[in-house]
């Protein structure tokens, strides 16, 4: 499968150069930089780098948003496999790269989001590390929302989100270790930072509005998993109430048996009180026989014991999986 690694840019001249530089070094079969028409040096830098072998770059003339940006780069893309990565990172490596895309490759995974160590905010207890811009997801998996994708603005990583959990997509979230990304207002002013964090959290919120449907759609279907949860308990508790009865049957029907055998060789002992020296042989044999006789019968019951426990078990993880 091929692999595309997409860039979008806008105003990161003290970044770009690296991060393009070291994402071309590595198994990606192309990379693909989208300038969203930036007002530094950006474009200056990115045209300097184009002897670069697997470096597609593309320069649009109007800013319309970071998701207008990835969907022209994955029209243009010829990966099955899009590794969506930031433009202002440092500390990139070939293990960041391989973490986001062998789970995807691999099929263990339908979308992965990795999240740099080095930020303000712990990875473990980040609430925003469902919004890294670090992505990897399948071609075929994006294109029925790549319209809406593209008028997303920034609210592009809440959409695919909610996308992938209305469609019930599996996503594995992984730290990037080592992995720097500045925050904005590391990047720019205070005052620049919290308008843009503003603008920002609008179009996430603006997106959420819009794709309703698909909120909705998450919701239902965890629902639907609860419910499947609760049938699966309620299976559970009913195989275990019939093997419970099953066994009962089985030791009764064991006891009744020896009870009986019990029975024989008494009335056996009995008689052989009674008769004569030649036929005491005769009584001792046939004792011996009911006694070999209930070892057998015990035995038998004893493996169609177990032969039912083993196959409700068996139909048990049977019709769990149907479930599943």
């Amino acid at each position: 499968m091929k692999i595309s690694a997409i860039i979008c840019v806008y105003n990161e001249e003290g970044t770009i150069k690296n991060v393009v530089t070291t994402v071309s070094d590595y198994f990606f079969d192309e990379v693909i930089v989208i300038n969203d028409c930036s007002t530094d040096k950006t474009d200056e830098i990115l045209r300097g780098l184009t002897d670069l072998h697997n470096l597609k770059y593309i320069s649009l003339s109007e800013n319309k948003g970071k998701g207008s940006a990835m969907t022209t780069g994955v029209k243009n893309s010829i990966g099955e496999i899009i590794t969506f990565i930031d433009a202002d990172l440092s500390n990139l490596t070939e293990e960041h790269f391989s973490q986001l895309v062998t789970p995807v490759f691999n099929k263990e995974a339908d979308m992965v989001l990795g999240q740099p160590s080095e930020t303000v905010i712990n990875y473990a207890v980040n609430p925003f590390k469902v919004l890294t811009g670090q992505r990897t997801v399948l071609k075929s998996d994006i294109l029925p929302i790549l319209e809406n994708i593209s008028t997303s603005r920034f609210g592009v990583e809440t959409l695919i989100n909610l996308y992938y959990k209305a469609n019930r997509k599996k996503v594995k979230y992984i730290s990037l270790n080592g992995l720097k990304h500045p925050t904005k207002f590391q990047k720019t002013t205070v005052t620049d930072a919290t308008k843009q964090f503003a603008a920002e959290g609008h179009e996430i919120a603006v997106t959420l509005f819009k794709n309703y449907d698909l909120i909705l759609s998450s919701i239902m279907n965890k629902l639907i998993k609860e419910e499947q949860k609760m049938k699966t308990r309620e299976i559970k508790k009913q195989v275990v109430a019939d093997m419970n009865k099953t066994n009962k049957a089985v030791r009764e029907s064991l006891n009744d048996l020896a009870d009986k055998a019990h029975e024989a060789k008494s009335e056996l002992q009995i008689r052989i009180k009674n008769v004569p020296v030649t036929a005491k042989k005769k009584m001792q044999y046939a004792e011996r026989d009911v006694r070999d006789l209930t070892g057998r019968s015990v035995k038998i019951g004893k493996n169609t014991l177990s032969g039912i426990q083993k196959g409700i078990k068996k139909g048990l993880k049977k019709e769990l999986d149907k479930k599943q």
